[in-house]
């Protein structure tokens, strides 16, 4: 909750990267054990295990590459893609990293089997704005995934809340400060911005369900689009942004 209260105040740079510089310095300290552990409890949370990371897999908004360390023994080819460097591992074995936009992915047409974004991109939709920075970052997923491939997402919930911080002045309380009431009402705001997003997602032909992993929910998209379709669907939104 640390970062809602920066991002209330402006200051969410300067807190994701001294977070970011907490959580590297932490993670690079585990064992390839307690690495593996880690990697096995993110990876449930979107029905996927160890083993599924054959091929070559995207991991959008990687932070200290995780997935990408625990990949190795699998000889597996995880790509750890982030929007800063100092949000990746320290270590010199792991050079999967990239940095760079997620509107705009630094990869080549259909080279990846599958991408795994969890809590990273794309943003929630509210009534702000958001949509073209979220359907260009779905087209560049579909664009990089090869054909058949798939992307398990559990959106962002940041700008979501920076927008709605005006009406949730309880947000500027960390969880533990919250009332009982205060808990329900940001868990039933982000779930009903969750739900309009997916089906605003789904009203533009995105090839998505939603799927549960116990307590944890995330976002199916299959690239069952062709590249042609895929180019038609970024020249609309390339068309909204200019007002055509």
């Amino acid at each position: 909750m640390e970062y809602l209260q920066k991002i209330i105040r402006g200051d969410f740079e300067a807190q994701a990267k001294a977070d970011s510089e907490k959580a590297v310095s932490k993670v690079d300290k585990m064992t390839d054990e307690e690495i593996d552990k880690r990697a096995k409890l993110m990876l449930a949370r979107i029905g996927l295990n160890l083993e599924d990371l054959r091929g070559r897999t995207l991991d959008l908004g990687s932070g200290p590459n995780i997935l990408e360390r625990a990949a190795l023994k699998q000889n597996a080819n995880v790509v750890s893609f982030d929007t800063n460097d100092f949000r990746f591992s320290k270590r010199k074995d792991l050079k999967g990293r990239v940095v760079g936009d997620a509107v705009e992915l630094p990869f080549t047409d259909a080279s990846f089997d599958r991408i795994i974004s969890m809590g990273a991109a794309p943003p929630f939709l509210g009534d702000f704005g958001e949509e073209p920075e979220t359907l260009a970052i779905m087209n560049e997923m579909l664009r990089v995934l090869r054909q058949g491939g798939e992307a398990r997402i559990t959106p962002g919930v940041f700008a979501f809340i920076h927008n709605s911080s005006d009406r949730l002045e309880h947000l500027k309380k960390s969880w533990s400060e919250m009332t009982e009431d205060e808990r329900t009402e940001y868990q039933r705001i982000s779930e009903a911005a969750k739900r309009r997003s997916f089906e605003y997602l789904q009203g533009k032909g995105y090839n998505m369900e939603w799927r549960k992993e116990e307590k944890y929910d995330y976002w199916l998209l299959r690239n069952s689009k062709s590249k042609f379709d895929a180019a038609g669907h970024k020249a609309n939104i390339l068309r909204g942004l200019i007002g055509l």
